[in-house]
């Protein structure tokens, strides 16, 4: 039985493309909401820092020919409330001196920038004040750490992550519950098709969403199509039975009667003809046979059943040609109940039986006998023949083969030997 290549499954596909997404999306989701924080707390800062610098600027004067200022403190505790960063400032006179504060806090080219002073990161904003008109103008530079700014800013971008995190599992667990959902009419087909009998092929009848029709339809086909089939082999195997026994079986019949009435010179030819027309019968028969157990091998109506029944029937069907060449049929049953398909089981040892009565002399003995073994059940057919050689009689190679066929279609053997006097047929089926 061929079977297609295993893909994995809808679920774990479904996952690993949903993690992906999942972790492209939240990656992206905390670098964009980082951004946008920083750049919004940023604005906000330098809003406070250019405020604070408009102070300081607002309040210089020029007196006695020096810049004179005050400077804001209220307003340095406002920036304080804002959180536990440092502040520097610097104001740079005209002939760039340091009228007040750190002399080292570098000037800027533009308004604001950030930049590492005394190895933190600040930002620094700086605006200018003319107070002469033939003199340079006064600098005033303001400065603030941000490392609560960026713990704010990775708070707020963690938070907006872990909550797209949440909302993706809400709507991973929606979608999960859908794929269920969607499959459980496949789930129903597949019940459906293995709960049946395996000659079943009447079609399947239950309600099925729009997207399954299709499915269903095409099954519910093929199925019919194999009905169609099936129907037309049992036809088959019934006419042929028919057709093909039927004139062999009178061609039988007639040959013995012409070998009564014909001269003794081809009296005996005659009567070749008859035993070759019987030979014919009984391989056309074994073929057809065949035929019909190939059919049920597939379907394994194997049950529990007592198995001496079986045996006593084949035996009893085989006494009157025992009693013809005084062959004595022994059964011998030891296990009760075993697990076979009794049709085909009957047709392997109606095979067997007739071999051994054929190979039998006269006075002989054929036993029949069934035993457990371990794991199994062993059902062996011993007579006094010379064994099989290599150039079988007709229909002795079918049959034996019709033999291990049916022990195959059980999972088991068939073995044959011969020894001191004596051919063991042994068929083993696995219980």
């Amino acid at each position: 039985m061929t079977m297609s290549t295993k893909l994995p499954s809808i679920r774990r596909q479904l996952i690993t493309r949903l993690m992906t997404l999942l972790v492209l999306t939240v990656v992206m989701t905390f670098i964009a909401t980082r951004q946008v924080a920083f750049s919004s707390l940023q604005q906000a800062q330098d809003q406070s820092l250019s405020a604070v610098a408009q102070v300081v600027a607002d309040s210089l004067v020029m007196s006695d020919g020096r810049v004179d200022f005050t400077l804001p403190y209220p307003a340095f505790e406002v920036l304080a409330y804002q959180g536990p960063e440092a502040l520097f400032y610097r104001v740079v006179g005209p002939a760039s001196e340091t009228l007040a504060g750190y002399a080292d806090l570098p000037v800027l080219e533009s308004n604001s920038e950030t930049l590492v002073y005394r190895d933190v990161e600040v930002r620094v904003f700086q605006i200018e004040k003319r107070i002469r008109n033939d003199r340079p103008p006064v600098k005033v530079l303001i400065a603030q750490t941000q490392d609560e700014l960026n713990k704010t800013v990775t708070s707020i971008a963690s938070r907006a992550a872990f909550g797209l995190v949440g909302i993706f599992c809400l709507v991973a667990a929606l979608v999960f519950a859908a794929l269920q959902s969607g499959l459980r009419p496949l789930r129903h087909i597949e019940r459906a098709l293995s709960e049946r009998q395996d000659d079943d092929f009447s079609s399947l009848e239950f309600d099925a969403p729009a997207e399954v029709t299709g499915l269903v339809n095409t099954l519910n086909r093929s199925l019919e199509k194999h009905r169609q089939l099936l129907d037309r082999s049992r036809a088959f195997i019934a006419e042929a039975t028919h057709q093909i026994k039927t004139p062999i079986a009178s061609l039988a019949a007639e040959a013995d009667l012409l070998a009564q009435e014909a001269p003794a010179p081809v009296k005996s030819e005659i009567a070749q003809l008859a035993i070759h027309a019987r030979q014919t019968s009984r391989l056309a028969e074994q073929l057809l046979t065949r035929a019909a157990l190939r059919y049920r091998e597939g379907l394994q109506h194997r049950k529990r059943q007592p198995i001496a029944p079986l045996l006593d029937s084949v035996a009893a069907g085989f006494e009157p040609l025992a009693e013809e060449k005084d062959v004595a049929i022994t059964v011998i049953s030891e296990p009760k109940n075993c697990v076979f398909d009794a049709v085909t089981l009957r047709e392997a040892l109606v095979c067997l039986l007739d071999n051994a009565l054929k190979a039998s002399p006269n006075l002989g003995d054929i036993q029949l006998h069934a035993a457990t073994q371990p794991g199994g059940l062993e059902i062996s057919v011993i007579d006094q023949g010379p064994g099989f050689a290599a150039d079988l009689p007709p229909g002795t190679g079918l049959g034996l083969e019709l033999v291990r066929g049916v022990a195959e279609a059980h999972g088991g053997s068939f073995t044959h030997s011969h020894r001191e006097g004596r051919t063991c047929c042994t068929l083993y089926l696995p219980q």
